[in-house]
């Protein structure tokens, strides 16, 4: 005989032993969060970038000399860039196509102002005292880095 003390017309509270943020708070947070996960991704790229061009060996030569500088050049560029290119919102739903240009564009137009400014600090006297060993980084460094990014973030 079946059981009549079954409430099976009670909805379920699926929040029971849940306790996140309210809604209201990621969506507050929501751009810091983003621009904090791109700082991320551009440390994370410009890593491999040059991991990939040492042949996957952690050398001092580029770690502590060269990879900081860079990472200096890049990161103010590159936040500047993707943010003229409304890189920082909108994410997280509803991603297409156009979002994939977007990214695709901010990161040919982000690598091309490092480039410009890299070569510049190279060739003015006045900032090559400041660069140290930039002049021995691999211009692959940056089209490695630059589809990094793209791989990243796309």
């Amino acid at each position: 005989m079946p059981d009549n003390n079954i409430e099976a017309d009670k909805p379920l509270d699926e929040s029971a032993g849940y306790e996140g943020p309210p809604p209201g708070v990621m969506l507050r947070w929501r751009r810091p969060l983003i621009v904090v996960a791109h700082v991320m991704v551009f440390v994370g790229a410009l890593m491999m970038a040059f991991l990939l061009t040492s042949e996957m060996q952690f050398q001092r030569k580029w770690l502590v000399e060269q990879y900081p500088l860079l990472l200096a050049l890049f990161i103010p560029i590159k936040l500047a860039i993707f943010g003229l290119f409304k890189q920082y919102r909108g994410w997280w739903r509803y991603v297409g196509i156009s979002d994939l240009f977007g990214i695709l564009r901010a990161s040919l137009v982000s690598t091309m102002v490092t480039l410009a400014v890299w070569f510049a600090s190279l060739n003015l006297p006045a900032a090559r005292r400041h660069v140290g060993n930039l002049e021995e980084v691999s211009q692959a460094v940056f089209m490695l880095d630059m589809f990094a990014t793209i791989l990243l973030l796309a």
